[in-house]
């Protein structure tokens, strides 16, 4: 095969892809999550604007969307510190957050800055309340 016989490679006579036409699909995919991230982004801010002006939908939404966070995110706080992550205290860490974030006219959930999402966010807020001082010797009396 000589160099003049190379750009028959990249014709496929099958209408097959080549080397080519798959790059671009890939390029395209790297804008889409980067688009996707910003999209997701601002998805977050917009639902905390919701809820700090009281939208009754955004509590739902917000709800649908962190619920297995914040469960899980307590349990495996729990485990850390050694307590078992009993339902009821799982259900009295999740109380304690919400109270966190929206006591004193939304104070906590006004902290969101949006210089990360807001599950990261809202995973060190999580593991904050569960290992505070005060609420650690409230789960312990659970034992």
């Amino acid at each position: 095969m000589t160099s003049t016989d190379f750009h028959s490679m990249l014709d496929s006579p099958s209408g097959a892809p080549t080397r080519g036409a798959r790059k671009s699909p890939q390029r395209d995919r790297k804008h889409d999550v980067g688009r996707r991230s910003k999209s997701h982004a601002e998805d977050d801010r917009l639902l905390v604007a919701r809820l700090l002006q009281r939208d009754a939908e955004a509590w739902t939404e917000f709800l649908r969307r962190f619920e297995r966070l914040i469960v899980s995110r307590v349990m495996s706080t729990c485990r850390e510190i050694g307590i078992e992550p009993r339902s009821d205290l799982v259900e009295d860490c999740g109380a304690e957050l919400m109270a966190n974030l929206f006591h004193n006219d939304m104070a906590g959930l006004r902290r969101f800055e949006g210089r990360s999402k807001l599950s990261t966010w809202l995973t060190v807020v999580i593991r904050r309340t569960a290992r505070s001082e005060e609420h650690t010797s409230e789960l312990q009396s659970h034992l």
